[in-house]
């Protein structure tokens, strides 16, 4: 992962499961990251709007990073389940998503996506 460190072209990384707040401080990178919240189901509702028309703002790139460790948490862990926040069909629908231009990095334990949102058109 140090490599993504020294190739991203955005300040933005989301990690929607984790709670880990500080993701860069894996990896110790000196920089900072502009943390975006992500609402559970990954704002996903009953409409068919996208990862970035629900998250990001007109224009904006940003890198989501997806723990093979969180997603088995919100899937399998009793306590986790219950609560609702991300399910096995959130990951599927991200993974689907329009939005969700690449997956860049891809290991037994982390998938990283990078994600953008379309720019408004001038009238």
């Amino acid at each position: 992962m140090e490599w993504f460190y020294e190739v991203k072209d955005s300040e933005n990384i989301i990690v929607p499961l984790s709670q880990i707040g500080r993701f860069h401080d894996l990896f110790d990178d000196g920089g900072s990251d502009n943390r975006i919240s992500v609402p559970d189901h990954f704002g996903y509702d009953s409409t068919h709007r996208s990862f970035a028309d629900i998250n990001l703002e007109y224009g904006q790139q940003s890198y989501v990073v997806l723990l093979t460790l969180d997603e088995l948490l919100y899937q399998e862990v009793l306590g986790y389940m219950e609560g609702g926040r991300y399910t096995a069909g959130d990951c599927a629908r991200f993974r689907n998503d329009q939005s969700v231009n690449a997956k860049i990095y891809d290991s037994l334990n982390i998938e990283t996506f990078g994600v953008s949102s379309k720019p408004l058109k001038s009238l």
